[in-house]
């Protein structure tokens, strides 16, 4: 056990210093294609995004900063001990919770605290931290009754024995019932429309060990099933497990991270309440953040291909999972956050591994959601026929499949090109040459605007 956990701590501190950590210096000058810089880079790398009262916040190693819209710049918040803002919430009062880390004599320690009158309201601090590291706050929620919940790396928080996990009522700080014993930090908390909390941590509770664990009256459940117990992951032992979680509104639970369920690497899963179900999205193995549209209920990640890897993208999960611009070369993303039909991400500008790179933030605005009377909709790869990608979509009974157009290219300054439809099925065949890359497809009912997406064409 303390070699899982030694390996655990190092993997995780790897991971969460600033964005996925690169295993080489990797520059990433511009924007990624399709979005739309906001100001200047910030000073460090940001971790968290968030709307609060009309104004878009951003929390990282600079501490915590706000977007003036009219003047078109960035103003860092707040003086006194420097702060690496981790996580940013707001509770239902309109307070905006900040925790992260401090910097108290020679150590850097967890802190939770307000953000309130232009000022900061301590709320209190980790000590005896869990491993030799330092302690770490790494997760925030608020829970039914609008208390705040933190997870992390500590022993104790605001003077209380906690375990990794505790709750702030207002007054004084609390942990949370039950003997779950986390063994490295709580990296995600989400609550479900039950008020059943879900925990990424790896833990041991009556031996057995699982990355995910949830907490509903006052009893610890682990979320592991028969398909979540392989830790296991190519150049990393363990795997980093749940980085970043939240729960729909039908109580499914969307996790973002480096897990192997069964056979399947992924960094996007889903749980029903007993089973976890991979959801490949074109070889992204590693989840960073997530973000659930307020609009549509429609749930987003960004993800890259592998810890410190080349290719990261923002995408729209689902069948099929759609990319928000170009998939980006060696730019890390960390925070992600959907808003009025608005993505707000910050992808970083130099050397991934540093906190001290700058990272742009940049917004996406998302298409408007199609009339599905009118427009094809799903529209998604299926099985190859002798190596030629099969694109295939659903549509109206009423429109007969010769009523649709369908066209392609591979980039964005290529002329589109036409694809026949298949005689007799909502579906088209792409040549050879276009297996295994990234195609722009867009499908077009008679009379009807076109429906477009970019999707990784299958390999064959």
């Amino acid at each position: 056990m303390n070699n899982v956990r030694s390996a655990l701590a190092a993997v995780l501190s790897l991971a969460l210093a600033g964005a996925l950590v690169a295993t080489a210096p990797a520059v990433q000058a511009d924007t990624p294609t399709g979005w739309v810089p906001i100001g200047d880079p910030l000073p460090g790398s940001v971790n968290d995004l968030i709307r609060y009262r009309g104004t878009l916040y951003a929390g990282g190693t600079f501490g915590l900063a706000s977007w003036d819209e009219g003047a078109g710049t960035w103003t860092v918040l707040g003086s006194g001990s420097p702060r690496n803002v981790k996580k940013l919430v707001v509770g239902p009062d309109g307070t905006l919770y900040a925790g992260g880390q401090i910097r108290v004599g020679q150590n850097n320690v967890a802190f939770a605290a307000v953000w309130q009158d232009s000022g900061w309201k301590e709320l209190g601090t980790a000590s005896g931290p869990l491993d030799p590291m330092g302690s770490d706050l790494l997760s925030m929620a608020i829970d039914p009754k609008g208390r705040l919940v933190v997870g992390g790396l500590f022993r104790s928080f605001g003077g209380t024995e906690a375990g990794s996990l505790a709750m702030y009522d207002g007054t004084a700080w609390s942990a949370l019932p039950g003997p779950l014993n986390v063994i490295i930090g709580a990296t995600a908390l989400a609550y479900g429309p039950d008020g059943t909390l879900y925990v990424g941590a790896f833990g041991l509770l009556n031996n057995i060990q699982s990355y995910a664990w949830s907490l509903r009256n006052g009893t610890w459940s682990p979320m592991a099933g028969s398909n979540f117990l392989d830790y296991t992951c190519p150049g990393y032992n363990p795997c980093m497990g749940v980085l970043d979680m939240i729960v729909d509104g039908k109580g499914t639970v969307h996790a973002a991270g480096q897990m192997k369920i069964g056979s399947t690497l992924t960094g996007y899963a889903t749980w029903d309440g007993k089973s976890w179900s991979p959801q490949p999205a074109s070889g992204m193995t590693v989840g960073a953040s997530l973000a659930r549209d307020d609009q549509d209920g429609a749930m987003y990640a960004a993800l890259g291909d592998q810890p410190g890897g080349a290719r990261w993208m923002v995408a729209r999960m689902g069948d099929p999972v759609i990319a928000l611009g170009e998939p980006t070369s060696n730019a890390g993303t960390q925070a992600l956050t959907v808003h009025a039909g608005v993505a707000y991400a910050a992808f970083a500008t130099g050397y991934i591994g540093d906190p001290a790179a700058p990272w742009q933030v940049a917004s996406y605005t998302l298409p408007a959601k199609a009339k599905a009377s009118a427009v094809p909709r799903n529209i998604r790869f299926i099985d190859s026929h002798r190596g030629k990608p099969t694109l295939a979509w659903k549509a109206p009974a009423y429109r007969k499949p010769g009523a649709y157009r369908v066209q392609y290219r591979v980039e964005a300054s290529d002329p589109w090109t036409k694809v026949k439809v298949l005689e007799g099925r909502r579906q088209a065949r792409l040549p050879r040459s276009v297996a295994g890359q990234w195609v722009e497809v867009r499908v077009k009912a008679r009379g009807a605007d076109w429906a477009t997406v970019r999707l990784l064409a299958p390999a064959g």
